[in-house]
């Protein structure tokens, strides 16, 4: 993994899939993944560390859910590379790549869960 990958926030309200993020990214050589399990919690780790290199983001979550907090980084912080991966139904990721497009967001890919780790190092290698 290059080295503007190496901290991560992994934004998932189910901590099943917030340690297997955290382990495929570990393996791909990342050296810091940090978890939020709620939008909200996801701010508050943003304002005490602004830029991650990286942003995994699901879509459904209690509280202030993936969509809002699309809203809340192009206000705040839209330069952060994003990737939603989400179970949400497919038309619902593209309509959350869609609205972070139109926010001017560094969407990298809207992938569906269950992740794998090759799937993911294929989506962040077509975009570093």
């Amino acid at each position: 993994m290059t080295a503007h990958l190496e901290n991560i926030l992994i934004v998932d309200d189910d901590p099943i899939q917030r340690v297997l993020l955290d382990e495929h990214f570990l393996g791909l050589g990342a050296k810091h993944c940090a978890h939020a399990s709620t939008g909200d919690e996801a701010k508050r780790h943003l304002v005490a560390n602004p830029q991650p290199n990286l942003i995994t983001l699901d879509l459904v979550m209690p509280g202030l859910d993936g969509f809002g907090l699309l809203d809340h980084l192009r206000n705040h912080n839209p330069g952060i590379p994003i990737l939603i991966i989400s179970g949400s139904l497919g038309c619902t990721r593209n309509s959350a790549a869609i609205l972070a497009s139109a926010y001017g967001l560094n969407l990298l890919s809207a992938l569906p869960k269950p992740i794998t780790g090759t799937a993911l190092e294929v989506a962040l290698h077509q975009h570093v």
